[in-house]
């Protein structure tokens, strides 16, 4: 007797039996093993290159302690140290890379995908793409050699002429103008982003457009509307994502009243 008919005496709707169905449910569970194993294997790496740094540094914080972190010294002489110093750098010049890089690279996927003719979009976008094969040594080199130049000679004079008095931001300006410091760092971390940045923007922009598109919006109201709709939701993220997510999970976790009362 054929198991469909055997499903008529159970409780639930007739499965009938399909051909090559596990096959299919292998090849699926496969797909996403092999998938799921890609994406840990980016996680383990991660945590590898940090477990790597830490326990090569291991000497410093066992000689200093955290004072490594906090100090500001760098003393070869006495033996000395602390990293407080590349730390502050590090972060200032991200910060700088992203106030640098994010705004030109929206302006790049809003070109790319909304006002750019058909036949542009291809040599400007693989152009763009080009630059994230580029060494990050050609980069330092170009600035070390052009870039840094150019900023000592021509805009850091002015700059620091004009800016260098103003609070919160005169320290990016603030010494000779010779070119290297935090805000040519910053800028050239910029450049080497954009790439990246720009290519996520223009995936999610292009994937929006189209339902934006079919209810009749014009090109400004898709950009305004989409510019909204990040802003709420990083704001969303930044505030609420933490909180909504324990309430989600206690309300999953915890029966309900009439799951109770059976």
């Amino acid at each position: 007797m054929p198991s469909a008919t055997l499903a008529a005496d159970q409780d639930g709707p007739v499965i009938p039996d399909r051909p090559g169905q596990p096959a299919a449910a292998t090849g699926d569970r496969l797909f996403r093993l092999l998938t799921g194993g890609a994406a840990w294997l980016v996680l383990i790496l991660l945590l590898g290159a940090a477990g790597s740094m830490a326990w090569g540094g291991r000497l410093a914080f066992q000689t200093f302690g955290w004072s490594f972190i906090t100090s500001s010294d760098w003393d070869a002489v006495g033996h000395k140290f602390g990293a407080l110093v590349p730390i502050y750098g590090t972060v200032v010049s991200s910060l700088i890379a992203m106030i640098v890089a994010v705004p030109i690279s929206f302006g790049i996927a809003t070109f790319l995908a909304e006002v750019a003719p058909r036949w542009m979009r291809g040599p400007i976008g693989m152009a763009i793409e080009l630059l994230a094969a580029v060494p990050s040594i050609i980069y330092g080199m170009w600035g070390l050699f052009v870039f840094a130049p150019f900023m000592g000679d021509k805009v850091e004079p002015w700059l620091t002429a004009h800016f260098a008095s103003v609070p919160g931001i005169g320290f990016l300006f603030d010494g000779p103008p010779i070119g290297i410091g935090m805000l040519t760092a910053g800028i050239i971390l910029g450049i080497m982003t954009i790439p990246f940045i720009s290519s996520v923007l223009k995936a999610r922009r292009i994937d929006s457009r189209a339902s934006c598109r079919t209810v009749g919006s014009r090109m400004m109201n898709v950009v305004s509307a989409q510019i909204a709709h990040e802003a709420s939701r990083l704001r969303a993220r930044s505030m609420h994502a933490t909180p909504i997510r324990a309430t989600r999970r206690i309300s999953r976790s915890t029966p309900s009243a009439s799951s109770s009362e059976k």
